[in-house]
């Protein structure tokens, strides 16, 4: 890892509360290794303690603007959701830089940087009390250098 991608997971270990998070975080590091990035084949069973609440996207930066292609989304996922988002394309290409608040700021973020995305927070709810979110999206690559996916995790408590 570079400086700035080992001093970024060393944060984002330390933010992450959820403990299957950190695990899925941990084995994502360790086969990453000294590559840029790991391989698609060494952490396809990486979201297994999760896969619930898991998606995987590939990132299409060939024909026109990037975008992600949903591929698979866990079943918690998609009726938290209530859609189901494989096959759906999520446009990078017109999210802003400074963009911080919006599904597809954050995998433009994991896209343009080739680093892992960490997100948490508290949602009000209205009268209900508030939902803990907790997303963890992970760039992940066929060949070791190119990114060609994402991986990640979205918790909500409660479910």
């Amino acid at each position: 890892l570079n400086e700035r991608g080992g001093l970024l997971s060393e944060r984002v270990l330390a933010r992450l509360q959820e403990p299957a998070l950190r695990q899925i975080f941990l084995a994502w590091r360790e086969a990453r290794g000294y590559q840029a990035l790991p391989r698609y084949t060494d952490v396809r069973t990486l979201l297994e303690p999760c896969r619930d609440h898991a998606f995987i996207a590939a990132i299409d930066q060939e024909d026109g603007p990037p975008r992600v292609r949903f591929l698979s989304v866990g079943a918690a996922l998609t009726r938290r959701l209530g859609r189901d988002l494989v096959g759906t394309d999520v446009e990078l290409a017109a999210v802003p830089a400074d963009d911080l608040g919006t599904l597809a700021s954050a995998y433009a973020r994991c896209v343009r940087s080739r680093l892992p995305s960490h997100e948490r927070a508290r949602l009000a709810t209205g009268d209900g009390p508030p939902i803990r979110f907790e997303r963890l999206i992970l760039p992940v690559s066929r060949d070791g250098r190119t990114l060609s996916h994402l991986f990640g995790v979205a918790l909500f408590d409660p479910p």
